[in-house]
């Protein structure tokens, strides 16, 4: 009994402790280095909000198609 108790604590604190997430702002976004993917594995995102659910965005990390060093 003591050990379903201690377990319920635990398991509330973990659900009070999460925050929700503001989707209304632009936000960066870290893949973590379990991410094996070839898209999106090692790279930063910033994301926009255009409008209801939907979002756009970029990735920061990787090179232009065309491979020109340029900055504007």
């Amino acid at each position: 009994m003591k050990l379903r108790t201690l377990l319920f604590a635990a398991l509330a604190a973990a659900a009070t402790a999460a925050q929700p997430v503001d989707l209304s702002e632009s936000m960066i976004l870290v893949a973590k280095p379990e991410l094996v993917d070839p898209l999106f594995g090692s790279t930063i995102l910033v994301v926009v909000p255009v409008g209801g659910d939907q979002h756009t965005g970029f990735i920061v990390n990787r090179p232009r198609a065309d491979e020109s060093p340029t900055v504007c």
